[in-house]
C-alpha cells in the first residue's frame, strides 16, 4: 500500500511540474491579450491533467497458451512507468509516506485554524453577517454561499461602489468559485511539499479576482473609475478556505492596470476561452497517454527484453511461450492448463508478470510475479539479477488443483521487436 501511494504521488508530482509552468505561460499570454476570464479557465488544466494521470489503464488481454507446448509470437506489453525510481522498493518508503502524511495534516490544521479564526470574527446582524471594521467584503461558504460585509461597509463605500462590490461577489457566487477554491486547497494539501503547487494556488486565486473584475466592468463599462476607487479603499482579504474576498492577496496595482487597459473584443475573448479549454483538454490527454508508455530519449537506443519460458505443471511440459517487452515495461501472460486430449481444463488459471531492467554493471534485473486461481491471488514474487542468457528456474507449489508450477526463464536483450 505504501509503495502504491508513493508511486501515485510521484506520478502526480511529475504531471504538476510540467502542467504548472505551461499554465503560467498560457495565463501570461492571455492576460496580455486582455482576456482574464480565459486566464482563469486555463487553470482548469491542472486538475484535469492530474485526474487523467490517475485514471486506470486498460488491462492487457491475457495470452492464451494452448496445450501442447508451442512458440508464441511477439507479445505487446503493458507498459509500466520505467522512469519511476527504485525508491519504490526501498526500506525508506514507509518513512517517506509518514512524512508526507504528517505534512498534509499540519497544513490542513493550519488552514482550518485560519477558517475558524475568520468565522469567530464574524457577527450576525439584521442586515446579515458582518466582519470587523476595515476588513474586506467576501463571499463565504460552498454549498450555500453568502456575502459577508465589513461593519463599516456603508460608511466606507458610496452607493455606486457598494453596488460594484456586491456585483463582484455575486459573480463569484454564480461561478461557484468557492467550490473551485476548495478543490485547489485539496490539491495543495496533497502537494504541500511542492513549491509549484503553492505558486499555482496563489496565481489561480489572483486570476479568479481579475476575471471577476473584468466580468463586472464589461457589464458596466461606465463604472471603471468607481470600481478603481472601490479597490483603492479595500484592505487585504481573508485567508479563509471557503471565502472569495473582494481584495485578494493579488497586488491591487495589477488589478487596477487590468481594469484601465483597452477591453478585449468579444471575438478575442471567445478565442481566448477556446484556446484555454483546448490546452487544458490536450494537457489531460497527454497526461494520460504520456504515462502509458515510458518514452525513450533516443528511439535508436531502445532495447527489448526477449523472454523465453518453459512452463511445466507437476513435471509435465505445458507451453513454451515467448514475450518481448521494452526494458522497464511489464510483460504479462495468463494461461489455463488444458488436458492433453483437449477435453477440458486441467486446472485453474496461472498469471505471470515479468519486468526487466538493466543494472549499472550490465546484468539484468528481472522481477517475476506469479498468481494462481480464480480470482487470482499472488503466490510468489521473485527478484533475480542474472547475466544475459542465463537460465533461471522458478518453482511455485500451490495446494489444491493448481499443483506445482515450474518456470524456466531465459532473458536476452534485442534491439527490435520480432518481425520489424
Amino acid at each position: 500500500m505504501a509503495e502504491a501511494l508513493l508511486h501515485f504521488l510521484g506520478v502526480q508530482t511529475a504531471v504538476l511540474c510540467v502542467a504548472v509552468p505551461v499554465a503560467l505561460l498560457l495565463r501570461a499570454g492571455l492576460l496580455r491579450l486582455g482576456c482574464p476570464g480565459a486566464a482563469y479557465v486555463a487553470w482548469l488544466g491542472l486538475p484535469l491533467a492530474l485526474l487523467a494521470a490517475a485514471l486506470p489503464r486498460p488491462a492487457l488481454a491475457p495470452i492464451q497458451v494452448d496445450w501442447p507446448a508451442g512458440v508464441l509470437a511477439a507479445v505487446p506489453s503493458q507498459a509500466a512507468a520505467s522512469w519511476w525510481p527504485e525508491v519504490a522498493r526501498s526500506p525508506w518508503v514507509p518513512l517517506l509516506v509518514a512524512v508526507w502524511m504528517a505534512g498534509a495534516v499540519v497544513c490542513a490544521a493550519m488552514l482550518v485554524r485560519q477558517q475558524r479564526r475568520y468565522l469567530q470574527s464574524l457577527t450576525r446582524t439584521p442586515q446579515g453577517w458582518r466582519s470587523p471594521h476595515g476588513s474586506s467584503p467576501a463571499l463565504l461558504g460552498v454549498l450555500r454561499p453568502h456575502v459577508v460585509l465589513p461593519a463599516d461597509f456603508e460608511a466606507r463605500y458610496d452607493a455606486q461602489e457598494q453596488a460594484l462590490v456586491l456585483a463582484h461577489e455575486h459573480t463569484h457566487q454564480r461561478r461557484r468559485d468557492n467550490a473551485w477554491n476548495l478543490l485547489a486547497t485539496a490539491l495543495l494539501l496533497m502537494h504541500w511539499f511542492n513549491p509549484l503547487a503553492w505558486l499555482a494556488g496563489h496565481r489561480m486565486r489572483a486570476d479568479q479576482e481579475l476575471s471577476c473584475d473584468d466580468a463586472v466592468v464589461r457589464r458596466q463599462p461606465a463604472s471603471v473609475h468607481a470600481y478603481v476607487r472601490a479597490l483603492a479603499k479595500a484592505q487585504p482579504g481573508t485567508s479563509a478556505l471557503w471565502a472569495s474576498p473582494w481584495a485578494s492577496v493579488h497586488p491591487l496595482i495589477e488589478r487596477i492596470r487590468m481594469l484601465t487597459i483597452h477591453r478585449s473584443s468579444p471575438t478575442r475573448r471567445r478565442a481566448g476561452m477556446a484556446l484555454a479549454a483546448a490546452v487544458a483538454l490536450a494537457g489531460a490527454g497527454l497526461a494520460y497517454a504520456g504515462l502509458e508508455v515510458a518514452p525513450a530519449s533516443d528511439a535508436s537506443k531502445t532495447r527489448y527484453a526477449d523472454i523465453r519460458l518453459k512452463l511445466r505443471i507437476d513435471g509435465k511440459d505445458v507451453a513454451s511461450p515467448r514475450m518481448v517487452a521494452q526494458l522497464g515495461s511489464k510483460a504479462s501472460l495468463a494461461f489455463d492448463p488444458k488436458r492433453p486430449d483437449g477435453a477440458g481444463p486441467a486446472g485453474p488459471r496461472w498469471e505471470m508478470d515479468f519486468t526487466t531492467t538493466r543494472e549499472a554493471d550490465g546484468r539484468l534485473k528481472i522481477v517475476s510475479q506469479i498468481r494462481a486461481g480464480t480470482p487470482a491471488r499472488e503466490v510468489g514474487t521473485h527478484t533475480h539479477i542474472a547475466s544475459e542468457g542465463e537460465a533461471i528456474t522458478l518453482n511455485e507449489i500451490v495446494p489444491g488443483p493448481n499443483g506445482h508450477l515450474e518456470v524456466e526463464r531465459v532473458v536476452r536483450l534485442v534491439d527490435k521487436l520480432p518481425g520489424k
